[in-house]
């Protein structure tokens, strides 16, 4: 966890909701499932390149998986560089060009959620997700914002947002 002091569209936001002063920066991590795509269409562009017949078929498929790859970078990129800044008041989530600002007391609610995934109805992994319930005064309803796990520290994260926001985490029930 890094406690470099936030980019200034961050601070500007934290300012306007007056969140306080900055304590840490919880950084994002790029997902496996997409780096591995674009490994898969780097070996196989590689591969045709080396070795495939070479007509306009294969060569617009090269040139839209090349595309296909740098779009992914640039986004990866953007999407590392941003995370989660927690202040004293509240967090800004930045990824992209996304800012989302909550203070403590706009949370009403953190649960957490399990997705199983399976290979030929064998178990091969769970992810624990977290979702934080937030209640803005401007709306009737509440907004639902999920902690997935490309931050660094989920679970910790998780257990500091429901801390600071005086709510307890809602444990998902398996059947």
């Amino acid at each position: 966890m890094s406690s470099q002091n936030p980019p200034e569209r961050v601070a500007a936001r934290a300012r306007e909701l007056e969140l306080g002063a900055f304590e840490r920066r919880v950084r994002r991590r790029p997902g496996l499932p997409g780096a591995f795509f674009c490994l898969v269409l780097l070996c196989v562009g590689g591969n045709f390149l080396r070795n495939g017949p070479y007509n306009a078929l294969v060569v617009t498929g090269l040139a839209l998986g090349a595309l296909i790859v740098l779009w992914w970078g640039y986004l990866w990129i953007r999407r590392v560089n941003g995370g989660l800044y927690l202040f004293k008041g509240g967090f800004v989530d930045a990824a992209g060009l996304r800012l989302m600002a909550v203070t403590w007391a706009e949370v009403t609610a953190v649960t957490t959620d399990s997705t199983r995934y399976s290979v030929n109805s064998l178990p091969v992994g769970t992810t624990l997700h977290y979702k934080v319930m937030v209640r803005r005064e401007s709306r009737d309803w509440v907004d639902t914002w999920e902690l997935n796990t490309t931050y660094a520290d989920v679970s910790e994260i998780g257990f500091l947002i429901a801390r600071r926001a005086g709510v307890e985490v809602e444990y998902v029930r398996t059947p």
